[in-house]
């Protein structure tokens, strides 16, 4: 599978501007509980924050998925010990970014990043 080209408009810029600020990890009141230590859920709001910022700023000179499944694998990092509701929230923060991007087909990846290698492949089939 190739990698997919990317149409970064200046109305796509804009829409990842306007997302950043949701993209937290606080409770939802509902189900989702946030992160708990607020020294924790600080650096995830930061790491998602400055994502947003390296896709506003370079996404446009390297309009691929692949470049922003790279930015995503590095802000993904830190969640691999996390508890899973974290770790699903980061998930859901980052299906809002691809689509938001326009990109295609995206769950392999998410799947991947999630589930491991392994399990992440086999998701889905």
């Amino acid at each position: 599978m190739g990698d997919q080209k990317l149409t970064i408009t200046p109305g796509t810029v804009a829409e990842l501007k306007q997302l950043k600020p949701s993209l937290v990890f606080e409770g939802d009141g509902k189900f989702y509980t946030g992160i708990l230590d607020s020294v924790e859920r600080a650096r995830a709001d930061a790491d998602f924050a400055a994502l947003i910022d390296v896709l506003v700023n370079d996404l446009p000179q390297h309009p691929s998925q692949s470049f922003v499944e790279r930015q995503m694998r590095r802000t993904y990092s830190p969640f691999r010990l996390a508890d899973t509701e974290d770790r699903e929230a980061a998930i859901r923060h980052f299906e809002r970014i691809l689509r938001v991007v326009g990109a295609k087909n995206p769950g392999r990846f998410l799947n991947i990043l999630l589930y491991g290698p392994i399990l992440g492949r086999m998701v889905g089939k």
